[in-house]
Formats: structure tokens, sequence, C-alpha cells
């Protein structure tokens, strides 16, 4: 496979743009170049890439660009890297990496190695200069780009959760407690998320803001609004919620549920259109 952009960022056209950015940090399905089958631990963990993006993320999220606004995304799975962490999100031993989870995902969450040999430290270094600097350099630059164009701007860091995580919630908005959006910018989300049928809630804990909301929300300066919005994924599927994730470790695909997926991606464009009015 030849190596994909990183990251991916999709404009609108200049008469339709908005002060948005959509960052889509769980949007790839796809292995990094090097890897091949034989790397994993197990034949079948060949299908954990798209298994570990956000279900139907890109079916909500991935066409926000055709509202206004400005999406970055990355094409890889955060099964190699996860950009939605520190950097320095791992540990080490012996110039090994043996964190089970942050960066990298080492181990599932049954504790079985994903690969079949440890990840060097300079493997990892090499993992995070190629797809995990550019991605941050790429959505910096947008911000940057949209904030010298618009007197304000909204980073809406985009997600959808497992619902053995995430449970009964079916929209959460994340503010760090507040620290990262100014109150009527998320009063007005809540407000057009609510407007789409579905029960939302803000500040959950485990989803509260990771670490693209609060890299680029604290400590903002008062034009930027960071917002993480989570969707709970069985919304967005026929499959039962028991039988979601084993079908995805088999590598089959879970059924659209294309009603909810259209009016969830409905309330995106509602969000990036209404929430500076």
């Amino acid at each position: 496979m030849s190596d994909l952009a990183v990251p991916i960022i999709r404009h609108p056209d200049p008469d339709k743009s908005r002060p948005v950015v959509v960052s889509i940090p769980h949007f790839g399905t796809e292995a990094i170049p090097d890897i091949r089958p034989e790397d994993y631990s197990v034949p079948e963990f060949v299908h954990l890439p798209w298994g570990y993006a956000d279900t139907f993320a890109a079916d909500v999220y991935g066409r926000a660009h055709d509202h206004g606004a400005t999406v970055v995304a990355t094409p890889y799975s955060r099964l190699f890297v996860d950009v939605n962490r520190r950097r320095d999100d791992f540990a080490c031993d012996d110039g090994v990496v043996i964190s089970a989870r942050g960066v990298f995902r080492t181990h599932t969450r049954r504790g079985k190695p994903i690969f079949a040999k440890p990840m060097a430290e300079a493997r990892a270094e090499h993992i995070l200069a190629a797809y995990y600097d550019p991605y941050h350099e790429g959505l910096g630059s947008v911000i940057e780009e949209m904030r010298n164009r618009h007197d304000r701007l909204l980073l809406l860091d985009s997600h959808t959760a497992s619902p053995d995580r995430i449970g009964k919630h079916e929209v959460v908005i994340g503010t760090r407690g507040g620290m990262t959006a100014d109150r009527t910018i998320v009063e007005r989300i809540r407000d057009l998320v609510a407007a789409a049928g579905v029960d939302v809630h803000e500040d959950v804990p485990g989803y509260a803001g990771g670490h693209t909301v609060r890299r680029y929300g604290e400590n903002r300066p008062p034009d930027v609004h960071a917002v993480q919005i989570e969707i709970n994924a069985a919304l967005l599927t026929t499959t039962p919620r028991e039988e979601l994730v084993p079908k995805m470790i088999r590598g089959e695909r879970p059924g659209k549920h294309a009603e909810n997926i259209a009016r969830m991606r409905r309330c995106v464009e509602a969000i990036v259109k209404e929430t500076f009015g």
C-alpha cells in the first residue's frame, strides 16, 4: 500500500467557508504502510485497524466541508498511533514500549499482545514523526489560518463512542468542565444537538475532552472555542450491542442505521452553520 497523505484536509468552497474546524482523530481505518499480516500476533488481528476506528465517524462527520467547515482527519487507525493522545503518552523499558494503551496500542483490552514482536523505542519515534507530528502540524496550521480569516473559531473534535463504554448516553459534549469554550457556545451546540431528538449530556467522566480539546482549548485565546462531541455508536448501527465488538473482531462490518446516520449528519450540519448564528 502506498503512503496516504497525513493529515487528510478537506476545505469547503470559499463562498461557503465558516469559522469551524472539524477534527476527526479516529477517522482512519488503514494500517500504516509497512505493516504486514505476519506482523500481528494472530492472523485475525489483521481486522483490528478498522475496529479501532470510531464506528461510522466518516459517515457522520466526513463531509462537514460540504456545509462550510474545514475537516482535518487521519487515514490511519489509532491502533498504530492515536493522535488524540499526548505525544509522550507511552512508557518504555530497556528500549521497548511497554504501554498497553496511550498513544500506542500494544495489547487488546483483554491483555493479548496485538503484534508478534514488541515495539522498539526507535520504532515508536519513527511512527510519531511520520504520522503523529504531521497531523498536529496540519491541524494547528488550519486553526491559525482560520483565526486569521475569522473573528472567532469553533474546533469541533468529533467522535463516535463504543456503547460498552459510553453506556446509555446518546451524545456527550466535552469542554473540560467549561474550560475550553464559552458557556454561550456550549449551550448553543447543546440546543442544536437536542433538536435532533437525542439526549445530550456534558462532561460525562471519560468523555469530558481528550488531548485535542485540551491542547487547543485550555489556555485558549478568547476567539477559540474547543468542544468534543461523542455520539454513541449504538445510534448508528442496526447490529445489537452485544454483537457489535465480536462482529468487528471477525472483520465483519456492523449494519448501518441509515436514518440515524442521516439525522446525526444533519445535526453536524446545523452545528457548522448555526453555532455562531
